[in-house]
């Protein structure tokens, strides 16, 4: 967890998502868990780094009380605009990738980590990793 933190102290967002997606397939792969079993322990470490190093604007825990918030009901499209993972454009929606995140201060309170959710090149379910954020007390 060393390396996340400092990637996160220096301000190099996009190798902390990096990191974090790494630390994620680790758990995953190499522990053999899947998206409802992340270790809690793990969970906790990786979102109180984010939300230290970014003064409480990224982070999972922020992430889930966006998901949580009334206006966006778990809905995972709702909540993809209002972090700016998803952007209306004229008649159609751009999602974007994650060489096309912001990777910043300046973007919006949840836009990061990106990674989390998606290890190993498949999704969890955003829906049933907010679930395991709630289980942890995250």
């Amino acid at each position: 967890m060393e390396p996340l933190r400092n990637l996160l102290i220096q301000g190099k967002w996009r190798e902390a998502d990096d990191r974090t997606d790494l630390l994620m397939k680790i758990d995953m792969l190499g522990g053999g868990f899947k998206g409802q079993e992340f270790p809690c322990e793990h969970l906790k470490k990786i979102n109180d780094q984010w939300i230290e190093a970014s003064n409480g604007k990224f982070g999972f825990s922020n992430q889930r009380a966006i998901w949580e918030r009334p206006g966006i009901n778990k809905n995972y499209e709702q909540f993809a605009e209002e972090v700016e993972w998803r952007k209306p454009e004229q008649n159609t929606v751009r999602w974007l990738t994650k060489d096309t995140l912001v990777y910043s201060l300046e973007a919006k309170s949840g836009h990061l980590p990106w990674s989390g959710w998606q290890v190993a090149g498949s999704r969890i379910g955003f829906e049933a990793f907010m679930s395991r954020l709630g289980q942890c007390g995250i």
